[in-house]
């Protein structure tokens, strides 16, 4: 069986690995957002290496003359990088195209695209994270009608705070008012019947779950309770 060559795998590849029509990264991107989006394309890009380097080791090795191997594997290097700034640029929304559309030409390879992307809308100030991560803790909700559970959902506010504060109490503070947010009246009250209420989000968080109150009851569904 015929080996594929270097440039037919690399072709190959860059269509395996492109992002298809739904583009990640916006003018509206986040730069918490963007840390997911970026290690996305980098294991994209890692296993585009792996695949299309090997296949341009083969094909050197099979090389008779020294001298030709080095200039082959030098312009299929060439092509290799020319297919990793493709993958990287089918990870741009149009929006970000027309606005920095001077600029992504002027980058013709993935490390120095990468390196404007990153500076456009990965980096921040201490101030902005910080901002951004009170924002998202005022903004959580607990997916009820996944019946998300208040331990997991907890655990998702400890980490939006991580960025807040060194301070521990206040990050302590804030978790705290995020979480009794998304406790309705219905469960404030069971709480207080039960004597829970003045214990703290860990212990409520456990006990909501171990009594089932993370799960939506309604006609069709009883939620039976645990002791």
């Amino acid at each position: 069986m015929s080996q594929l060559h270097p440039i037919a795998c690399i072709q190959q590849a860059i269509r395996n690995f492109q992002f298809p029509s739904i583009k990640p990264i916006k003018l509206s991107t986040t730069p918490t957002n963007f840390t997911s989006i970026k290690m996305d394309i980098e294991n994209r890009i890692a296993q585009y290496n792996i695949l299309t380097t090997s296949s341009i080791n083969t094909h050197s090795n099979d090389e008779k003359s020294v001298e030709k191997k080095d200039e082959t594997e030098k312009d299929l290097k060439n092509f290799q990088d020319i297919g990793r700034r493709e993958i990287l640029h089918s990870a741009l929304h149009q929006d970000f195209l027309v606005k920095y559309e001077d600029d992504v030409r002027h980058e013709t390879s993935y490390d120095k695209l990468l390196g404007f992307i990153t500076e456009i809308v990965g980096s921040q100030s201490e101030k902005q994270k910080i901002s951004e991560a009170k924002k998202q803790l005022q903004c959580a909700t607990r997916n009820v009608y996944d019946n998300e559970r208040f331990v997991r959902f907890l655990e998702k506010l400890k980490r939006v705070a991580e960025p807040i504060s060194d301070n521990s109490e206040i990050k302590k503070y804030l978790i705290t008012e995020a979480f009794h947010n998304n406790i309705n009246r219905g469960l404030r009250t069971f709480l207080h019947e039960h004597e829970k209420s003045d214990t703290s989000i860990e212990n409520i968080a456990a006990y909501l779950d171990r009594m089932n109150k993370h799960k939506i009851c309604g006609p069709l569904k009883i939620c039976k309770r645990r002791v």
